[in-house]
Order: C-alpha cells, then structure tokens, then sequence
C-alpha cells in the first residue's frame, strides 16, 4: 500500500515510518525540514504546508492519510488555530483532491466539545472537520505517548542531567501512558480495517497511573525528585521563566484525563504491553 503521513520528522511519525517501510508499504511524507527516507521505499518532500500544487501528485493513489502534525504550543506568530485547525482542514482537501479514502488523525487526550482551553479548542475543530469531510476516518485522542526519545521522557531526562527532578504540586494527578510498539501495531491495523472506521477512541494504555508515580519509576535513583508549588510553576510558565513545563504541559497534566481503553482494546484486538514491559522508562 501506499500511505501518506505528515510531520515526518516528529517522535511518533519517524517510528510509523519506520514500520510502515519495514511492512513493504510505499510511503509519501511532508516535513517542514528535510528529514532522511527510512528505507528505499519512502519520498520525503520538504515542505511549509502552503503549496497545494507540490504535494498533491505526490498523493496520488495513496490509500489513507495520517495526519501527525501538531503544535502545542503558541506564539504571537503562530497560533494553536493556524496549525491544529487549518492546517488539518487543508490536508483534507489535499486528500479529496488526490482521492485518497482515508485519514487517521491525532488529536489530543482530554479534546471535548465542552472544552474552554485553547489547545483542546483548536484539536476538537480539527476532528470536527474530518467528520464532515466525507472522507473515512479514524480519530485518536493519545494519552502520553512512551518510547524511545518521547517528549516525556527527553524532559525529564534533561531534568536527570541537571541532577533534580521537579515535579510541580503534589504529583497525584494521573495519567494513561501507552507504549509506542502499541500506538504503531493499531495505526497500521487502522489503515485497513473496518473495525476502526469513522471512530473517535482514546489512545491509551492498560495503566492509570500517577505523575509522580511515573516520575519515581522513571527517575529510580538517578537523581533528586522535588516537588515545586503549582502557583510556582505555573507562575514560571506565564511570565516565561526557564522551565521544565509551559501552561499548556500543566494543564495537561494537571488535568488528570484518562480514557476509554476497553474501547481501544475491543476494537484493535490486541494484547497491550504495560509501558514498564516496554522498556520505555531509563
């Protein structure tokens, strides 16, 4: 098959691409800077995401879309809308264009139509355009995604080297890691398979468990762990301070979401591996 995926040099893109090319699949991707082709079977097209004309006949034939890139955060330049929202409705249009059937998109963990918080805001606007594109879709909202050079894990291994962990108020909130061989085995499932079609599921694994739980396990005695008041922290990420966490990084964390996996399960009919089997903490 030939696939189609956006934000080719992102943690979670470089891994699909990886299996996908190992899988025998043809694969188109778009980057905002040149990243290198996996395998032979892969063409990488730099890009800055405003030129129709280049990417669609590169498209043509493919027989799904994923959708990967995001932006959680936002500058005077660059807002959640320009990259979450129109973006995503520009790649539909890229995928009507070239006929391809199906996108699978990645939202957020916590996205709701009840939503109040900017970066919820602009993913629950995205999703709503794939549902009334007519395209076929698959829409995941990840939890914590957990591998090798995740973004979780680079942050507090940056936080390791500077010898103190900190984890901001009482650490008691939660979250629903997933391991990466996991998030990879049900995209490409979702590529082909009926089960998913036109669904909206949380990605997320077996195990609820709290940040400071994770922190602890992750960190073992590699470093000092600290807490830091969250009146603090989020007084740090407000007037720009150098921190470990942005707003958006406490919100969501601090927001304790967690999801439906018995869903994701049923659907995918997969066996999960805990993130710990994985071997993803240090």
């Amino acid at each position: 098959m030939k696939i189609f995926v956006t934000g080719a040099s992102g943690f979670v893109a470089k891994n699909i691409r990886c299996a996908l090319s190992k899988a025998g699949h043809q694969i188109v991707s778009t980057s905002r800077k040149r990243v290198t082709p996996v395998l032979h079977n892969e063409e990488n097209l730099q890009t800055d995401y405003s030129d129709d004309h280049s990417i669609i006949p590169h498209m043509k034939s493919a027989h799904a879309a994923i959708h990967l890139v995001g932006s959680g955060i936002q500058t005077t330049s660059i807002q959640y809308h320009m990259i979450n929202q129109r973006l995503t409705e520009r790649v539909i249009r890229w995928c009507k264009d070239a006929d391809i059937p199906r996108i699978i998109y990645f939202s957020g963990l916590g996205v709701s139509a009840d939503t109040t918080q900017g970066y919820f805001i602009s993913k629950y606007l995205a999703e709503e355009a794939i549902r009334q594109s007519g395209l076929d879709y698959v829409i995941f909202r990840p939890s914590y995604i957990i591998g090798k050079d995740d973004y979780l894990s680079c942050n507090l291994q940056r936080q390791i080297k500077d010898g103190n962990v900190v984890i901001p108020g009482s650490g008691k909130y939660v979250m629903q890691p997933i391991s990466i061989h996991d998030v990879i085995r049900i995209v490409i499932k979702s590529i082909h398979d009926d089960a998913f079609c036109n669904s909206t599921l949380d990605m997320v694994g077996p195990r609820i468990i709290s940040y400071k739980s994770y922190v602890k396990m992750f960190v073992k005695n590699s470093a000092r762990v600290t807490h830091m008041d969250a009146e603090e922290a989020y007084r740090q990420a407000i007037c720009g301070e150098t921190t470990y966490y942005s707003i958006d990084d406490l919100n969501i964390m601090m927001g304790s979401f967690v999801g439906n996996h018995d869903k994701l399960a049923s659907i995918s009919g997969m066996k999960f591996h805990d993130f710990l089997e994985a071997g993803s903490t240090s």
